[in-house]
């Protein structure tokens, strides 16, 4: 029996857990306890968003690694993070330290998601993506279905081929407006897959979901999870956004 190689070490002598293809995919949604805010002094304040804005700039100055943060559109949350990392290490350690940024119970994590970069048969996407601009984002999961009726895995190989060729021609008429990321999370996360829209105008970001959900694999195959829309901001008018 062959050795299992020596996984390459940390810094800190501590072992990498980088997947040996694609990168750790990180969602996380807050809701802020303005009441506790407000108990700080502005000093203190302005010491807690100058933490936060320090540790996204270290975050985002790690190699291979991106940082999205957004204020959600609804009662649902208020701050969205969207990390890409290799190192599930560097991964929980940053999701720990966002949470406790902005001080002690401030930050409480209503929804959360983890995943893995794809290139498989749902992906529109690379196993190493470059995350666009747009201001909108958009997010759900999704599962396919397993029922007694409609199950997807009891399907053949050509025919699941089949219904994604569909799939994705359903989707082409957004291609130039709306950006997809699709990460997977079969035995990571409640659902199967994670999907992140990008886009900058809204009514495309309806319309592309209910367009696709008429077409035989959304119709027959799929359920869907919870949706979250945000806008990506710079962290000083963020800051503003989320009123602290």
């Amino acid at each position: 029996m062959k050795n299992k190689p020596e996984a390459p070490l940390e810094p800190d002598g501590r072992e990498q857990l980088i997947p040996r293809e694609g990168w750790v995919a990180l969602h996380l949604f807050y809701q802020i306890d303005r009441v506790q805010w407000t108990l700080f002094t502005e000093d203190e304040k302005l010491s807690l968003k100058t933490n936060l804005t320090r540790l996204a700039q270290e975050i985002r100055a790690m190699p291979d690694t991106q940082l999205l943060l957004f204020s959600v559109v609804s009662p649902k949350a208020d701050l969205g993070v969207l990390l890409l990392t290799p190192d599930l290490h560097d991964a929980n350690a940053f999701e720990k330290r966002l949470g406790g940024s902005l001080g002690t119970e401030i930050l409480t994590p209503v929804y959360s998601y983890l995943s893995l970069t794809t290139n498989d048969g749902f992906a529109s996407n690379a196993l190493y993506p470059k995350l666009p601009d747009s201001p909108v984002v958009g997010f759900y999961s999704m599962s396919c279905r397993r029922g007694e009726h409609a199950n997807w895995y009891s399907l053949g190989e050509k025919d699941r081929a089949t219904l994604l060729h569909h799939h994705r021609a359903a989707l082409s008429p957004w291609e130039d407006s709306v950006s997809r990321l699709v990460t997977a999370s079969t035995g990571l996360d409640d659902g199967e897959w994670a999907v992140t829209l990008f886009t900058h105008d809204l009514l495309d970001l309806k319309n592309v979901i209910h367009e696709s959900r008429f077409d035989p694999f959304s119709a027959q195959y799929v359920d869907f999870g919870e949706f979250y829309v945000g806008i990506q901001l710079p962290l000083d008018e963020l800051f503003r956004r989320l009123d602290l």
